[in-house]
């Protein structure tokens, strides 16, 4: 893979990314213990695109903890049933705004 990176080319593993080179640009930065200002020399980087099914795979786990700490969460506090009828009554019910 390396070799390949060296040449410019991109490595692509299906279903997980691919691996490239990019440009960085040469840019002035500040060194932040004396505020002196230096020059940083442009350089190639690798840069990383995730695949499809790596994107996929991450969120489906993401979902599946959401949904389960919702469950437990649910399971400790269950929902108040307040009757239809009794809304007036209730202490969270709206009371009509009036305009003066």
């Amino acid at each position: 893979m390396t070799d390949f990176l060296k040449n410019g080319e991109s490595v692509r593993w299906l279903g997980w990314g691919t691996f490239a080179t990019a440009e960085r640009k040469a840019i002035t930065g500040i060194n932040p213990r004396t505020g002196e200002k230096i020059q940083i020399p442009a350089k190639r980087v690798v840069r990383f695109s995730s695949g499809k099914a790596l994107k996929e795979a991450v969120n489906l786990e993401e979902v599946a903890v959401m949904t389960s700490k919702e469950n437990i969460k649910a399971e400790k506090n269950p929902p108040k049933e307040v009757a239809k009828d009794d809304k007036a009554s209730s202490a969270k019910a709206k009371k009509p705004k009036t305009d003066l």
